[in-house]
């Protein structure tokens, strides 16, 4: 059997979180993403020694897996966009509009979808996304916000955090 590799990115697609606290229905491209700048990682797991008082070695160890976040830049900079990651609204009637910045910390949660150049999809339910502005002026560069989603625990009881399906070699 061949193996199933998977590379690079193709799209990253966001929307709201499903209405029963799963996978979201309705999600749209996020728009460019800046070259080498996506990842998924996973932290390391957390390993909580319970020890005795006769041994050196651990009775038991308790695991807790570590969290998982996916970064990436935008360097889309159309208002609704910036809403998705940045919260703020939009003001102005098209093509005439402008993001406007938010008062407080907003709380966003989102579903993501990424398919990768090869079809492989990569759904997370339920994440929280937390955008900040990266603009450095600078003539050889492009103007940039950098998002960190945080995958969280869908809330409908039977999805996973993160579903992968690669597509066969």
């Amino acid at each position: 059997m061949a193996e199933i590799r998977s590379f690079g990115l193709q799209t990253l697609k966001m929307g709201d979180v499903g209405t029963s606290g799963g996978m979201g229905t309705s999600l749209t491209e996020i728009g460019k993403i800046v070259r080498d700048t996506c990842d998924l990682v996973m932290d390391d797991p957390q390993m909580n020694d319970i020890m005795s008082e006769q041994s050196d070695d651990p009775e038991e160890v308790i695991t807790v897996k570590g969290t998982t976040t996916l970064k990436f830049s935008i360097m889309t900079m159309d208002p609704n966009v910036l809403v998705r990651v940045l919260g703020g609204s939009v003001s102005g009637t098209a093509p005439n509009t402008s993001w406007n910045a938010p008062d407080t910390a907003p709380e966003i949660e989102q579903s993501i979808e990424i398919t990768t150049k090869t079809g492989a999809k990569i759904q997370i339910p339920r994440a929280k996304v937390i955008g900040k502005i990266n603009y450095q002026f600078r003539r050889n560069d492009v103007l940039k916000v950098d998002v960190t989603c945080r995958v969280l625990q869908p809330t409908d009881g039977v999805t996973e955090s993160i579903i992968i399906t690669p597509v066969p070699a």
